[in-house]
């Protein structure tokens, strides 16, 4: 089966993570609680400059009527994931319309996951800059996809990290979960290069599209980059993802 992988699922360009909804608190970073050690204006590690407060990777705020109950406990488990932009993004953009368009040369060349990275991979320096950029905020991260570094820590060091304070939810529905209030701090030289920074919230996304008519995409629909695209069917997947 050919494959075109790691090129795009369909999300809000508003999400704060791969699979989240906007909505997050609008309050500054540096007001939460064990904040200051990594307050606006402090330099990241790997010469990306000074860290910046970012609304657009935010965590999305909880559904409605939800209940905040809580800071948890500092030493609870968390795992954030960074997720890194293409290379190209434009150019993986135009590959993608040309993918579904009958009248282009490239309608179904579905590229192979070697080429589709040695295409659109983050560079090198943008992986290592990332590395080094965690890792002196207290998160070791691995690599664990070709767009991807993932950190399995606590949540006491994801918020001193991002400058952030997780609190736990629950929903209207009895769902009970995670949401990190303000704007994660990130390098200003890599705050263009990070798509999303998934594990912010816990919570699942939540979003309606009922007036929508049928067949129309939500208006805010994007491509994201740390999904696959695969033929037949032409499936826009992720693991563990959903196609909103």
């Amino acid at each position: 089966m050919a494959l075109l992988a790691g090129s795009a699922m369909i999300v809000p360009a508003a999400t704060a993570g791969a699979s989240t909804f906007a909505g997050a608190s609008a309050a500054g970073a540096s007001t939460f609680a064990g904040a200051s050690t990594f307050a606006s204006g402090s330099t990241a590690a790997g010469g990306t400059g000074p860290l910046v407060p970012s609304v657009a990777l935010a965590a999305p705020g909880a559904p409605r009527r939800s209940v905040d109950v809580g800071v948890p406990s500092g030493a609870t488990a968390a795992s954030v994931q960074v997720v890194l932009t293409p290379s190209d993004p434009a150019g993986l953009q135009t590959l993608v319309s040309d993918l579904y368009n009958p009248a282009s040369p490239l309608y179904h060349h579905w590229l192979t996951p070697a080429r589709f990275d040695a295409m659109f991979a983050p560079s090198a320096t943008t992986v290592a800059q990332t590395e080094a950029w965690l890792g002196g905020r207290g998160l070791r991260a691995a690599r664990t996809s070709t767009f991807a570094l993932t950190a399995r820590a606590s949540t006491g060091q994801v918020d001193r990290a991002f400058g952030t304070e997780y609190h736990r939810y629950r929903t209207p529905t009895g769902v009970t979960g995670l949401v990190a209030q303000g704007r994660p701090l990130v390098p200003a030289g890599l705050a263009s290069r990070v798509a999303a920074i998934n594990g912010l919230s816990t919570l699942p996304a939540y979003t309606s599209y009922s007036r929508l008519r049928p067949g129309v995409l939500h208006p805010a629909a994007t491509m994201h980059p740390a999904a696959t695209l695969h033929s037949p069917g032409a499936t826009l997947h992720s693991p563990g993802a959903t196609l909103h």
